[in-house]
Parts: structure tokens; sequence; C-alpha cells
């Protein structure tokens, strides 16, 4: 009876190992989370943050600042406006002070 071939096995660990380590480090994380949960796949991912209360928090909080943003600009532009226009109707030569 032939004997069989043994390989390398420390070769096998190592390249075993480090797909393994590999896999995990590519995974995807949900940043958000204490948990520290982790997918396989961008949909996999989308799909629990769907649930993470932490997840939907953070995106509440963002949406509020873009808010805030947004009415910012908006106050900012009316104001530019109101002064052009006060420029604008004023007589040549008058100068309106603050």
């Amino acid at each position: 009876m032939a004997k069989h071939p043994r390989g390398r096995p420390k070769l096998q660990i190592a390249i075993v190992f480090s797909l393994l380590l590999l896999f995990i480090l590519f995974m995807h994380p949900c940043k958000d989370c204490q948990d520290g949960f982790r997918a396989m796949t961008l949909g996999g991912l989308k799909l629990h943050q769907k649930k993470c209360q932490s997840f939907l928090k953070h995106e509440a909080a963002t949406n509020e600042r873009r808010k805030a943003t947004a009415a910012s600009k908006d106050v900012r532009r009316t104001k530019f406006k109101k002064r052009k226009e006060r420029l604008d109707s004023a007589a040549l030569g008058v100068r309106f002070l603050r």
C-alpha cells in the first residue's frame, strides 16, 4: 500500500488562516453599532441598518443638521435679497447705514 502524501500542513494552515483573516477584514461593518455587527454583503448591511437603532439615531441627527444648514442658507439669501432691494431702491448718491 502506498503512503498518502502529507503535503505541508503548516503551509495549508497558514493559507486558511490568512484567507479567514482577509474575509473578516473585508466584511462590511455597521459603524454605528455598539456590538460591532459585520455583514458579508452590502445588501445584508442595508437590511441590518433598517432595524439598527443606533444607525437610525445617527441618520436622524444627520438629517437635522442638513435641515438646519439649509434653513440658515435660506435666511442668509433672504437677508441678502432684502439688502439688495433696499440698495437698488435708493436714489443715486444715497447710502444706507446699518
